[in-house]
């Protein structure tokens, strides 16, 4: 070909000739380029890989995600690329979740050693409010549930106990009044003093005691007065007793003591209208309160049986 060429350049045919063998090399030269180019490529993003792949094992989450953007921005669509991807970020959040309940667990068990060290010293309400931040942590933690368990029955111990030392000192003032008064031969209000302790301690022997001599004094002085008529003063003030009783009982929802009371009062004025009154509205009062009661039971009885 090159002996025809120097022969005769210009021929047509040799021409056309060589063009075609340029263009096949050019071709050849291209995909040279490209295949060389292709594997610069694989090589460069096989290393972005590597290097992910051993962040990854160390658990450089942010180090290893670089490295698969640097390769993607090379080849956006690398397949490999895009699962390490997907699988970096998975690992990082599952990871971020781990620490994050490792670190509410020691906050938590933080709680329970000062919750538990309050209790022991007696400092009830500072170690309420301790477990009280552990149980918003985690609610269903049940070490954390037992601790408040044990703290909420100690505040409910304190509770009664102090509810009774009130109680108990309410009493000790109305037999120390009562008193007062039996020396003072002042037996309506003595008396008075005596049922208000009887309502909150019906069992109390001091009151119980006292009662009994405020009515053998009271009897002691019907006798010796030859049963005078009662003046007008000594019936209110007899009817205001008994009404002021009735009050308390009907307070702690003892009606048939404060229909006694009130029988006591219209005793001494049978016919006075609010008194008569009052009898109405207490006997509503104690029907309306068994009828509730009643309702509840059944309630009670019904939900039993359809459980059962």
């Amino acid at each position: 070909m090159a002996k025809a060429f120097i022969l005769d350049p210009l021929n047509d045919d040799i021409q056309k000739y060589e063009q075609a063998l340029q263009e096949e090399f050019d071709l050849f030269l291209a995909d040279q380029h490209n295949k060389k180019e292709s594997e610069e490529k694989s090589n460069i993003i096989r290393r972005h890989v590597n290097h992910a792949a051993e962040f990854l094992q160390r658990e450089l989450f942010e180090e290893a995600l670089a490295e698969v953007v640097a390769g993607l921005t090379i080849d956006e669509r690398n397949g490999e690329l895009l699962a390490l991807k997907e699988s970096i970020q998975d690992r990082s959040r599952r990871w971020n979740e781990h620490q994050t309940m490792e670190a509410q667990n020691l906050e938590i068990q933080k709680y329970l050693v000062t919750a538990r060290e309050l209790l022991t010293v007696g400092k009830v309400d500072d170690a309420k409010q301790v477990i009280t931040k552990a149980v918003q942590l985690d609610p269903h933690r049940p070490e954390t549930l037992s601790v408040q368990s044990d703290i909420d029955a100690v505040l409910t111990q304190l509770q009664h106990s102090t509810q009774w030392e009130q109680k108990s000192q309410r009493v000790k003032t109305y037999i120390a009044q009562a008193q007062s008064f039996l020396m003072a031969n002042m037996l309506d209000k003595a008396l008075v003093e005596i049922l208000s302790g009887l309502a909150l301690d019906p069992a109390n022997d001091d009151l119980l005691k006292l009662e009994q001599r405020v009515v053998t004094l009271h009897d002691a002085n019907i006798a010796s007065s030859q049963k005078k008529t009662i003046s007008p003063e000594e019936q209110e003030r007899l009817i205001r007793i008994h009404v002021r009783m009735a009050a308390e009982y009907l307070g702690q929802k003892d009606f048939t003591k404060a229909l006694d009371e009130i029988a006591h009062a219209l005793s001494v004025d049978p016919f006075n209208i609010e008194l008569l009154k009052l009898d109405n509205e207490t006997r509503k009062e104690q029907a309306d309160h068994d009828l509730k009661v009643s309702q509840g039971l059944k309630l009670i009885y019904s939900g039993g049986k359809a459980t059962g």
